[in-house]
């Protein structure tokens, strides 16, 4: 079912992809917090976001399903309907050639956000691994290399955000390849990943 979304003011966001750093978020409270796809890393999300329609296909085939609002684009909002795959379907999402849900939701949120956005699960953003909790769900054949789109369109989100500063939680040890003056790399000693938990929603 299509559904209107009005998203509210907050000081704080938390973005978590499916990247092996996703197991440095640590809870805090906050009620802005965004997941994307099927989320395996087990952490409470307040807002699922969804570009591709892989994923749909997948709720579809694991019944997977969440109560929170699912922030995609029209075309996923179609697919979610083509395969009846129920839940509150929010497509508020333009197109954008190889961008991803991440971005999206950045862009969606810096909206609404006064003060940080903290970024988790995108290793993207330092390695040339793009390696997901999601492929276990839906196997890739071949995986392209995108991080040459992705990292043009951060920047352009950072400079559109520049009334918020950005986080991005990393290991040690590595170099960001993105950079602007309300960016900062926080970085985590070593842990291991999460176990694989059911998602909370």
């Amino acid at each position: 079912m299509e559904n209107k979304i009005k998203l509210e003011k907050t000081n704080k966001t938390h973005l978590i992809g499916n990247g092996n750093s996703a197991k440095y978020f640590v809870d805090d409270g906050c009620m802005s917090i965004v997941a994307f796809n099927i989320p395996q890393h087990g952490h409470r999300f307040t807002l699922l976001s969804i570009i591709d329609q892989q994923p749909v296909v997948a709720m579809k085939n694991t019944g997977w399903r969440t109560n929170c609002p699912i922030l995609c684009s029209e075309k996923t909002y179609k697919t979610a309907q083509a395969h009846n795959v129920t839940g509150t379907w929010c497509p508020i999402y333009g197109e954008q050639y190889r961008s991803n849900s991440a971005h999206w939701a950045a862009r969606e949120m810096l909206r609404v956000t006064v003060n940080e956005i903290h970024l988790y699960g995108m290793d993207s953003f330092w390695s040339d691994d793009l390696t997901s909790q999601m492929d276990s769900i839906v196997p890739r054949k071949q995986r392209p290399d995108l991080t040459k789109n992705w990292y043009p369109y951060w920047q352009e989100i950072f400079q559109q955000g520049n009334h918020l500063t950005w986080y991005i939680h990393t290991p040690l040890n590595v170099k960001i390849r993105v950079s602007a003056p309300n960016v900062k790399q926080i970085t985590h000693e070593p842990r291991h990943s999460t176990d694989i938990l059911a998602a909370k929603a």
